[in-house]
C-alpha cells in the first residue's frame, strides 16, 4: 500500500524521507507512528491521511463474495430494527447496499 501511495500522491506520501520505507513496508502503524513523532515531519500527518483517506474512497463492494455485500443482504429485511454506527466503514456499507439494492 505504501508503494501505492506514494505513487498518486507524489507531493505528500512521496516526500517522505527513504529512512520512513522500510518502517511502512514492514508495518505500516509504525510508519504512521514515526511520521506524526517525528518533528520534521508532523505537519505531514493531516495532508497524509487526506490523501490515504481520497485513496480508499475510490474502492467499492462490487460482488456478492465481499462480506459488506453479504452482510446487506442478510439484514436487508430487517433495516426498521437495526441501527448502524460505524467510524470508519459508513461508506463500505452504503455502497454494499446499494449492490444488492
Amino acid at each position: 500500500m505504501f508503494n501505492e501511495l506514494k505513487y498518486h500522491f507524489p507531493n505528500t506520501w512521496d516526500i517522505l524521507h527513504v529512512e520512513f520505507d522500510s518502517h511502512f513496508k514492514s508495518n505500516f502503524e509504525s510508519g504512521m507512528e514515526m511520521v506524526f513523532e517525528s518533528p520534521i515531519t508532523q505537519w505531514l500527518v493531516t495532508p497524509l491521511i487526506r490523501d490515504m483517506a481520497d485513496y480508499f474512497s475510490k474502492f467499492e463492494p462490487i460482488n456478492d463474495s465481499n462480506l459488506y455485500v453479504r452482510f446487506s443482504d442478510k439484514i436487508k429485511n430487517h433495516l426498521d430494527d437495526i441501527i448502524f454506527s460505524s467510524l470508519n466503514y459508513d461508506l463500505l456499507f452504503e455502497h454494499s447496499s446499494k449492490e444488492i439494492g
